[in-house]
């Protein structure tokens, strides 16, 4: 379902809007004759901190949503047969997409429009490449994602799990797109 792909990217670049408060947040709050500048004076000096803020605050509804939504009919139970953990895979998208950005030179409104467009990019192919499980926020909040074969079953499915899972578990699967499942 593409909403969980879209839900999932916008969990998956947190650590980057972390990164960016840290390095545009402006703590200046009083002017030079030690008076308050007022909320509305510092969130307008912090434009990019606040909308940030937002969207780790989007990032964290999203991620609550999304296991709230998929913790309902699952299949039938399955006994894992192999299984191979994935979730190194998310060191990768951390290290391509956003140790990047976070020295990005967020100077000028044109940058951001760069810095922005890149983004809505990155998260197009993401989606369309089903490449949306490979997420470094999951990890760091205890998501694991495997490659298992089922006993009885040809098929080989990645699966999301907030578990850590072994062979000859024995669990059940809902479908999330294609081939990847939520586990539990």
């Amino acid at each position: 379902m593409t909403k969980y792909k879209i839900g999932l990217y916008i969990v998956s670049l947190v650590l980057l809007f972390v990164s960016i408060i840290i390095k545009k947040v402006d703590y200046a709050i009083y002017d030079q004759h030690h008076v308050f500048i007022g909320y509305k004076a510092i969130a307008l000096k912090n434009v990019p901190t606040v909308m940030c803020l937002f969207f780790i605050l989007l990032g964290g509804i999203i991620y609550k949503l999304f296991f709230y939504e998929l913790d309902g009919d699952f299949a039938h139970p399955k006994t894992i047969k192999s299984i191979e953990n994935i979730s190194n895979n998310h060191l990768s998208f951390l290290a391509t997409y956003i140790l990047p950005f976070v020295t990005f030179d967020f100077a000028g409104c044109r940058n951001w429009l760069l810095f922005f467009f890149m983004i809505i990019i990155i998260g197009i192919i993401y989606v369309k490449t089903n490449f949306f499980y490979t997420n470094p926020t999951l990890s760091l909040f205890g998501v694991y994602v495997y490659y298992i074969d089922f006993e009885n079953d040809d098929q080989r499915i990645i699966a999301i799990s907030r578990k850590k899972l072994l062979s000859h578990d024995v669990v059940r699967r809902r479908l999330i797109d294609e081939n990847i499942f939520f586990v539990k």
